[in-house]
């Protein structure tokens, strides 16, 4: 990652979110969804109530480090892709502690989602480490980091209703079928996709799956929840 990528950080919750630069945004200043909904708390992405949203994240980052927290070290980090030499990550080091949000801003292709898929275990990495709560995951698989990712292309599951997606990762973790749904159109509820839980994917909008994915990761209460331009196709 080159020196385009700019960490900002607030004192909100462990989470990652990366972001394309926008000089509406200057990279020493961080933008939050409270300030957004500051002077209007019913303002709607889509109809998902501005203050839910925001109620629902920072709980779930209080819980976090309720839990022991989230902290995060990534040391040195090398990612090269397999046929190239380029190194899409070069002697990274990123440090986040618990407690807190961090935004990574950069031009296309500076190497934003790489150390998000990285620090989540979907890439391994040629050189460096990954810590997290003080232990060592470089090595560790992605269904053992205790991590939820919120993918710029959604990845959902198209063969599975909205609300079977969101149950998925909840079914995973062996949670009850019943508490599976509970959670599950909860989570809907917030989003503001009740109405369309019966509804498969591949029949939504670009910005409904976007909010099916954030539901599906807020659903798990993960350690660490990483978000790749989670709002990217959503409408202000």
């Amino acid at each position: 990652m080159n020196n385009d990528s700019t960490p900002i950080r607030q004192e909100t919750g462990t989470a990652v979110d990366a972001a394309p630069a926008s000089p509406a945004i200057p990279a020493a200043v961080s933008s939050t969804a409270e300030d957004a909904f500051k002077n209007d708390p019913t303002a709607t992405l889509e109809g998902v109530r501005g203050k839910d949203v925001t109620k629902a994240a920072k709980a779930l980052l209080k819980d976090t480090v309720k839990r022991g927290g989230g902290s995060i070290q990534m040391q040195n980090v090398v990612k090269i892709y397999p046929g190239s030499t380029v190194r899409a990550l070069d002697d990274f080091s990123l440090g986040i502690k618990p407690g807190e949000m961090v935004v990574l801003l950069g031009g296309s292709g500076c190497g934003k989602s790489t150390a998000l898929r990285s620090l989540a275990g979907l890439e391994d990495i040629q050189g460096g480490r990954i810590m997290v709560g003080g232990q060592d995951v470089t090595g560790v698989p992605v269904n053992k980091r205790e991590m939820a990712m919120v993918f710029q292309a959604y990845s959902l599951f198209p063969h599975m209703t909205a609300l079977e997606n969101v149950e998925f990762g909840l079914e995973v973790r062996g949670t009850g079928k019943a508490e599976c749904r509970k959670i599950a159109m909860e989570q809907l509820e917030l989003v503001g996709l009740a109405d369309q839980a019966k509804k498969y994917t591949q029949q939504m909008s670009g910005g409904q799956q976007q909010r099916v994915a954030l539901a599906r990761a807020l659903a798990v209460k993960p350690r660490v929840l990483l978000l790749d331009e989670p709002l990217s196709t959503l409408a202000c």
